[in-house]
Protein backbone atom coordinates (compact mmCIF):
# COMPACT_ATOMS: atom_id res chain seq x y z
CA UNK A 1 0.00 0.00 0.00
CA UNK A 2 1.29 3.43 -0.46
CA UNK A 3 2.20 5.76 1.83
CA UNK A 4 -0.69 8.63 0.34
CA UNK A 5 -3.47 5.64 0.99
CA UNK A 6 -2.21 4.77 4.12
CA UNK A 7 -2.09 8.73 4.95
CA UNK A 8 -5.49 8.70 3.89
CA UNK A 9 -6.99 5.95 5.49
CA UNK A 10 -5.69 6.64 8.61
CA UNK A 11 -7.17 10.25 8.96
CA UNK A 12 -10.42 8.54 7.72
CA UNK A 13 -10.26 6.64 10.63
CA UNK A 14 -8.85 9.35 13.39
CA UNK A 15 -12.29 11.14 11.92
CA UNK A 16 -14.88 8.82 12.41
CA UNK A 17 -12.99 7.96 15.63
CA UNK A 18 -13.16 10.89 17.42
CA UNK A 19 -15.33 14.27 17.89
CA UNK A 20 -13.74 17.66 16.04
CA UNK A 21 -13.93 19.09 19.27
CA UNK A 22 -13.41 19.01 23.14
CA UNK A 23 -17.07 19.67 23.90
CA UNK A 24 -16.02 20.53 27.67
CA UNK A 25 -13.76 23.54 26.88
CA UNK A 26 -14.26 26.62 25.00
CA UNK A 27 -13.04 29.94 23.90
CA UNK A 28 -14.45 33.35 24.56
CA UNK A 29 -12.94 35.98 23.09
CA UNK A 30 -14.30 39.74 23.38
CA UNK A 31 -12.93 42.44 21.47
CA UNK A 32 -14.26 46.22 22.23
CA UNK A 33 -15.84 47.10 18.36
CA UNK A 34 -15.59 50.98 18.67
CA UNK A 35 -12.91 52.98 16.81
CA UNK A 36 -9.89 54.13 18.29
CA UNK A 37 -9.61 57.18 19.23
CA UNK A 38 -12.31 58.43 20.08
CA UNK A 39 -14.55 55.30 20.41
CA UNK A 40 -16.82 54.33 23.90
CA UNK A 41 -14.95 52.22 26.16
CA UNK A 42 -16.60 49.08 28.53
CA UNK A 43 -15.74 47.45 31.76
CA UNK A 44 -14.03 44.04 32.59
CA UNK A 45 -17.24 41.40 31.37
CA UNK A 46 -19.04 38.93 33.65
CA UNK A 47 -19.03 35.68 32.22
CA UNK A 48 -22.01 33.35 33.75
CA UNK A 49 -22.11 29.95 33.08
CA UNK A 50 -25.43 27.35 34.64
CA UNK A 51 -28.08 25.31 33.84
CA UNK A 52 -30.60 27.87 32.23
CA UNK A 53 -32.41 29.13 34.98
CA UNK A 54 -30.53 31.82 36.28
CA UNK A 55 -30.90 35.73 35.04
CA UNK A 56 -29.06 38.78 35.40
CA UNK A 57 -31.59 40.73 34.73
CA UNK A 58 -35.41 41.19 33.30
CA UNK A 59 -35.64 43.76 30.64
CA UNK A 60 -38.50 45.99 32.09
CA UNK A 61 -37.92 44.95 35.86
CA UNK A 62 -36.21 46.72 38.72
CA UNK A 63 -32.59 46.27 38.80
CA UNK A 64 -31.30 43.86 41.27
CA UNK A 65 -28.23 45.16 43.55
CA UNK A 66 -25.77 43.34 42.10
CA UNK A 67 -26.86 44.33 38.57
CA UNK A 68 -26.79 48.16 40.15
CA UNK A 69 -23.46 47.39 40.91
CA UNK A 70 -22.18 46.68 37.66
CA UNK A 71 -23.95 49.33 35.75
CA UNK A 72 -22.84 51.71 37.89
CA UNK A 73 -19.09 51.02 38.75
CA UNK A 74 -18.78 48.02 36.34
CA UNK A 75 -18.02 45.62 39.56
CA UNK A 76 -18.62 41.76 38.40
CA UNK A 77 -18.30 40.73 42.23
CA UNK A 78 -22.18 40.91 43.41
CA UNK A 79 -22.98 39.28 40.17
CA UNK A 80 -21.00 36.05 40.30
CA UNK A 81 -21.75 36.04 44.36
CA UNK A 82 -25.85 35.63 42.86
CA UNK A 83 -24.94 33.26 40.57
CA UNK A 84 -23.12 31.19 42.83
CA UNK A 85 -26.31 31.47 45.65
CA UNK A 86 -28.50 30.58 42.74
CA UNK A 87 -26.88 27.53 41.68
CA UNK A 88 -23.85 25.88 43.62
CA UNK A 89 -22.53 23.97 40.53
CA UNK A 90 -22.34 27.02 38.29
CA UNK A 91 -19.05 28.88 37.66
CA UNK A 92 -17.97 32.27 36.74
CA UNK A 93 -15.00 34.62 35.89
CA UNK A 94 -14.44 37.97 34.72
CA UNK A 95 -12.87 38.65 31.30
CA UNK A 96 -10.39 42.18 31.11
CA UNK A 97 -9.09 43.83 28.88
CA UNK A 98 -5.87 43.68 28.97
CA UNK A 99 -4.06 41.81 31.51
CA UNK A 100 -0.95 44.52 31.13
CA UNK A 101 -2.73 47.28 31.66
CA UNK A 102 -5.75 49.42 32.74
CA UNK A 103 -8.74 46.38 33.30
CA UNK A 104 -11.29 47.96 30.89
CA UNK A 105 -11.80 47.29 27.20
CA UNK A 106 -10.47 50.42 25.29
CA UNK A 107 -11.90 50.75 22.04
CA UNK A 108 -10.27 47.95 19.64
CA UNK A 109 -9.11 45.74 22.43
CA UNK A 110 -9.58 42.23 21.82
CA UNK A 111 -8.95 39.75 24.88
CA UNK A 112 -10.16 35.72 25.41
CA UNK A 113 -10.39 32.90 28.01
CA UNK A 114 -10.62 29.34 28.06
CA UNK A 115 -13.06 27.51 29.81
CA UNK A 116 -13.44 24.31 31.52
CA UNK A 117 -16.99 23.75 31.17
CA UNK A 118 -19.37 21.40 33.15
CA UNK A 119 -22.11 20.49 30.51
CA UNK A 120 -24.21 19.00 32.71
CA UNK A 121 -24.89 21.93 34.94
CA UNK A 122 -23.22 25.06 32.79
CA UNK A 123 -24.47 24.38 29.72
CA UNK A 124 -26.33 28.23 29.32
CA UNK A 125 -23.99 31.57 29.46
CA UNK A 126 -24.83 35.15 30.71
CA UNK A 127 -22.72 38.02 30.26
CA UNK A 128 -22.89 41.60 31.06
CA UNK A 129 -20.42 44.98 31.36
CA UNK A 130 -20.73 48.56 31.69
CA UNK A 131 -20.44 50.78 29.31
CA UNK A 132 -18.03 53.60 30.25
CA UNK A 133 -18.22 56.66 29.95
CA UNK A 134 -21.78 56.65 31.08
CA UNK A 135 -23.72 56.68 34.95
CA UNK A 136 -25.49 53.40 34.36
CA UNK A 137 -25.61 52.19 31.34
CA UNK A 138 -24.71 48.25 30.64
CA UNK A 139 -25.46 45.65 27.84
CA UNK A 140 -25.77 41.73 28.52
CA UNK A 141 -28.02 39.23 27.12
CA UNK A 142 -31.62 38.95 29.59
CA UNK A 143 -32.35 35.38 27.99
CA UNK A 144 -29.68 33.10 28.74
CA UNK A 145 -27.49 32.12 26.14
CA UNK A 146 -27.38 28.06 24.98
CA UNK A 147 -23.96 26.80 24.36
CA UNK A 148 -24.85 22.78 24.19
CA UNK A 149 -27.51 20.87 23.99
CA UNK A 150 -29.30 19.22 26.17
CA UNK A 151 -27.47 16.19 24.76
CA UNK A 152 -23.76 18.10 25.72
CA UNK A 153 -23.46 18.94 21.92
CA UNK A 154 -21.56 22.00 21.62
CA UNK A 155 -24.41 23.60 19.17
CA UNK A 156 -21.21 25.76 16.89
CA UNK A 157 -19.37 28.32 16.87
CA UNK A 158 -21.34 31.68 18.09
CA UNK A 159 -20.60 35.27 17.42
CA UNK A 160 -22.17 37.78 18.57
CA UNK A 161 -22.50 41.63 17.69
CA UNK A 162 -23.73 43.91 20.67
CA UNK A 163 -25.25 47.38 18.99
CA UNK A 164 -25.28 50.40 20.72
CA UNK A 165 -29.28 49.49 20.09
CA UNK A 166 -28.77 46.80 22.29
CA UNK A 167 -27.33 48.68 25.29
CA UNK A 168 -29.52 48.86 28.59
CA UNK A 169 -30.19 51.72 30.95
CA UNK A 170 -30.24 50.05 34.42
CA UNK A 171 -32.63 52.89 35.44
CA UNK A 172 -30.92 53.60 39.04
CA UNK A 173 -28.53 56.64 38.04
CA UNK A 174 -29.20 59.45 36.36
CA UNK A 175 -27.21 59.72 32.87
CA UNK A 176 -25.39 63.34 32.80
CA UNK A 177 -22.18 64.63 32.14
CA UNK A 178 -21.31 66.59 34.68
CA UNK A 179 -23.53 63.91 36.89
CA UNK A 180 -20.80 62.02 38.65
CA UNK A 181 -20.55 59.46 35.73
CA UNK A 182 -18.21 56.52 36.35
CA UNK A 183 -14.65 56.92 34.18
CA UNK A 184 -15.63 60.23 33.50
CA UNK A 185 -12.93 63.45 34.37
CA UNK A 186 -15.71 65.86 34.50
CA UNK A 187 -16.87 65.02 38.15
CA UNK A 188 -20.12 66.27 39.67
CA UNK A 189 -22.62 64.77 42.26
CA UNK A 190 -24.71 61.26 41.13
CA UNK A 191 -28.79 61.65 41.16
CA UNK A 192 -30.61 58.30 41.91
CA UNK A 193 -33.33 57.66 39.93
CA UNK A 194 -35.80 54.54 40.24
CA UNK A 195 -37.02 53.18 36.93
CA UNK A 196 -37.05 49.93 35.29
CA UNK A 197 -34.28 48.34 33.35
CA UNK A 198 -35.30 49.41 29.70
CA UNK A 199 -32.95 50.05 26.60
CA UNK A 200 -31.22 53.41 26.23
CA UNK A 201 -31.76 56.61 25.05
CA UNK A 202 -28.69 56.85 23.00
CA UNK A 203 -29.08 60.66 22.97
CA UNK A 204 -28.06 60.09 27.06
CA UNK A 205 -25.15 58.54 25.80
CA UNK A 206 -24.22 61.18 23.21
CA UNK A 207 -23.73 63.48 25.64
CA UNK A 208 -20.82 62.51 26.52
CA UNK A 209 -19.35 63.37 23.23
CA UNK A 210 -16.67 65.46 23.31
CA UNK A 211 -15.92 65.05 27.23
CA UNK A 212 -12.71 63.59 29.10
CA UNK A 213 -12.42 59.84 30.02
CA UNK A 214 -10.30 58.35 33.36
CA UNK A 215 -8.25 57.15 31.02
CA UNK A 216 -7.18 60.89 29.74
CA UNK A 217 -9.06 60.63 26.33
CA UNK A 218 -11.51 61.77 24.62
CA UNK A 219 -15.43 60.77 23.46
CA UNK A 220 -15.69 61.89 19.77
CA UNK A 221 -17.82 59.00 18.39
CA UNK A 222 -21.63 59.82 18.64
CA UNK A 223 -23.05 56.20 18.72
CA UNK A 224 -26.37 54.89 16.43
CA UNK A 225 -28.65 52.11 16.66
CA UNK A 226 -26.37 50.53 14.58
CA UNK A 227 -22.95 51.26 15.77
CA UNK A 228 -21.36 48.06 17.06
CA UNK A 229 -19.98 48.20 20.58
CA UNK A 230 -18.67 45.12 21.18
CA UNK A 231 -18.13 41.90 19.50
CA UNK A 232 -17.74 38.14 21.24
CA UNK A 233 -17.01 35.01 19.55
CA UNK A 234 -17.55 31.60 21.18
CA UNK A 235 -15.47 28.22 19.72
CA UNK A 236 -14.61 24.87 20.93
CA UNK A 237 -11.39 24.29 21.64
CA UNK A 238 -9.77 21.21 18.67
CA UNK A 239 -8.96 17.88 20.50
CA UNK A 240 -5.37 16.91 20.31
CA UNK A 241 -6.77 14.11 17.73
CA UNK A 242 -8.47 16.28 15.53
CA UNK A 243 -5.27 18.32 15.35
CA UNK A 244 -2.87 15.30 14.91
CA UNK A 245 -5.57 14.54 11.60
CA UNK A 246 -5.16 18.06 10.09
CA UNK A 247 -1.06 17.15 10.82
CA UNK A 248 -1.96 13.64 8.58
CA UNK A 249 -3.91 15.69 5.65
CA UNK A 250 -0.75 18.78 5.42
CA UNK A 251 1.70 15.64 5.61
CA UNK A 252 -0.02 13.41 2.46
CA UNK A 253 -0.36 16.74 0.98
CA UNK A 254 3.45 17.63 0.78
CA UNK A 255 4.31 14.54 -0.24
CA UNK A 256 1.88 14.64 -3.17
CA UNK A 257 3.51 17.80 -4.10
CA UNK A 258 6.85 16.48 -3.83
CA UNK A 259 6.23 13.83 -6.02
CA UNK A 260 4.31 15.74 -8.58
Amino acid sequence: MGIRKLLALTAIAAVFGQSNVQADRIVIEIENAQPDPGGFYFTPVFLGFHDGSFDVFDGGAMASNALETLAETGATGDLASNLMSFQASSQSTTLFGDTTGPPPFDPGEVNSTTVDVDVANQRFLNFASMVIPSNDAFFGNDAALELFDASGAFIGPQTIEITAGMIYDAGTEVNDIDGGAAFSANGGTSADEDNPIALINLDDLNDFIGSETAAGTFITEALTADSVVARINISAVPEPGSMAVLGLVGLAGLIRRKRS
